[in-house]
C-alpha cells in the first residue's frame, strides 16, 4: 500500500494542466502588463495601444471559456464586446501582426504544459524502472536495472525542467516586454569620468 497523495499526478492530469495553464497565463499577463509599462515610459503610443489591446482580447478569451465551463451565459456579451474593443485597438496599434500576435501568444500560454508532460514523464519512467526491478527475476540484475533507469531519470528530472523553464521564461516571458536596442550596457567605467 503506497501514500496517499493530494494529488496524484497520473490520477489528476486535468486539474494539474488547468493549474499549469493558470499560471501560464499570469505569467504572460504580467509580462504583457510590463509591456505596456515600458511602452508607455518610451512613449511608445501605437506599441502601448497594440499590448493593452492583446491583453483585451486574452481577457476576453478566458471570460469565454469560464462562461462555457461555468455555465455563466451573462458573461457572454461583454467578453464578444471586449473582444471587438481588443481587436480594434490591436490593427491599430500592430496592424495584421498584431493580431496574428493573438495566436502566438495563446501558444505561450499553452507552452507551459511542457513542464507539467515532463514531470508525468518522470513519475511514468520510476513506476516502469520499479516494476522492472521485480519482473526480472533475479534480485540483483533487477537492483541495477531499476537504479540505471532511476539514475537516468534523475538527470532527466534535473536537467530537462531547467531547461524549458528557462526557455519560457526567456522566450515566452520577456519577449512580451523587453524591446532590443537602447543604451549599451557598460558596467565598467573608470573613477572620473572617462571610460
Amino acid at each position: 500500500m503506497g501514500i496517499k497523495l493530494p494529488l496524484d499526478r497520473m490520477k489528476s492530469f486535468m486539474p494539474l494542466m488547468f493549474m499549469v495553464l493558470g499560471v501560464g497565463a499570469a505569467q504572460i499577463f504580467f509580462g504583457l502588463v510590463l509591456g505596456v509599462v515600458n511602452a508607455i515610459k518610451e512613449k511608445s503610443k501605437k506599441h502601448a495601444i497594440e499590448k493593452s489591446g492583446l491583453l483585451v482580447v486574452l481577457l476576453s478569451i478566458f471570460l469565454i471559456v469560464i462562461a462555457m465551463v461555468a455555465e455563466l451565459k451573462v458573461l457572454m456579451t461583454p467578453a464578444y464586446v471586449l473582444i471587438l474593443i481588443g481587436l480594434v485597438l490591436l490593427m491599430y496599434g500592430g496592424g495584421l501582426m498584431g493580431v496574428l500576435e493573438i495566436f502566438g501568444t495563446l501558444g505561450n500560454i499553452f507552452s507551459y504544459i511542457r513542464i507539467l508532460a515532463l514531470g508525468l514523464a518522470g513519475v511514468i519512467l520510476a513506476m516502469v524502472a520499479n516494476q522492472m526491478a521485480g519482473a526480472v527475476g533475479n534480485i540483483f540484475v533487477g537492483v541495477l536495472v531499476a537504479s540505471m533507469l532511476h539514475m537516468l531519470n534523475i538527470v532527466v528530472g534535473t536537467f530537462s525542467p531547467s531547461i524549458h523553464s528557462l526557455r519560457l521564461n526567456l522566450l515566452e516571458f520577456f519577449n512580451k516586454f523587453v524591446e532590443r536596442g537602447g543604451k549599451e550596457y557598460k558596467p565598467f567605467k573608470r573613477v572620473g569620468g572617462g571610460e
